[in-house]
């Protein structure tokens, strides 16, 4: 998926399985491997035919799932073209006005590094 919805919720289940609570967690590291571009797995999706035994209320709720993914797909190329055009510190999450955070720091460097 390239939901960041389901990632992230997906990562956090995760996490809440395998890390022992009594136990600190400095940080997290996350790789991604075998990624496809979606044009091809929107190509490889094929056309389902439906028949009067469907469940049609479940049928509904993928359509509004299908309409909620496209929407945060729409939000999120919006963020970028924003970033694109304005910089990565146009656009922050309220975390990185935090004490201590260094986002904000971390995106006027070069490659992470000091200019």
């Amino acid at each position: 998926t390239s939901s960041s919805d389901i990632l992230t919720r997906s990562i956090g289940e995760l996490f809440d399985r395998i890390v022992n609570p009594c136990l600190l967690v400095r940080r997290i590291t996350l790789s991604a491997n075998r990624l496809i571009r979606e044009e091809c797995l929107n190509a490889r999706r094929e056309a389902v035919q439906l028949s009067l035994f469907d469940d049609h209320d479940e049928i509904a709720r993928r359509k509004q799932e299908a309409n909620r993914l496209a929407r945060e797909r729409r939000r999120q190329e919006a963020i970028l073209k924003i970033k694109k055009r304005f910089g990565k510190n146009a656009i922050l999450k309220g975390l990185n006005f935090a004490d201590g955070a260094t986002q904000r720091n971390r995106n006027r460097q070069i490659g992470g590094h000091h200019e």
